[in-house]
């Protein structure tokens, strides 16, 4: 399901093999050394990313310091943005485009950058949405 996105945080593939390792991996919470790579990935601070993904600073900073987990919630969105990540470098081919596209502002999305709106389940759906138009030739 996420084994590709787990793998480029960091993981091993493997570790995602099934759905059912999958759903323990959310539910146990992605280790807080993932936040780090997740925000390498959108070429956003460590802070932007908390906010996006829906954590407080101050919960990533005492998480950090003990090497403690994200939550389930907050692991299942870092999922999720890995793997639209992943699907823009499918098009994108190269991570400095990947990186742009996410931060310039987009017509189809109503001017906002796609990155502002994938604080939400449905802005990440939206934005993945218009990845497929770019990757299938219709006007994004």
């Amino acid at each position: 399901m996420y084994e590709l996105a787990y793998k480029m945080l960091g993981g091993e593939k493997s570790d995602m093999s099934s759905v059912s390792a999958c759903l323990n991996i959310i539910r146990n919470g992605l280790p807080i050394s993932m936040l780090e790579s997740g925000s390498e990935l959108l070429g956003i601070t460590n802070v932007e990313y908390a906010h996006l993904i829906g954590d407080s600073l101050s919960s990533i900073q005492r998480k950090i310091k003990t090497n403690g987990s994200l939550s389930p919630a907050s692991s299942e969105h870092v999922l999720l943005l890995t793997e639209l990540a992943r699907q823009a470098d499918e098009y994108f081919c190269d991570q400095e485009k990947r990186k742009r596209w996410f931060s310039r502002s987009n017509a189809a999305l109503g001017n906002v950058t796609p990155l502002s709106i994938c604080d939400m389940f449905t802005g990440i759906n939206l934005v993945n949405d218009e990845l497929n138009k770019l990757k299938y030739g219709f006007t994004a």
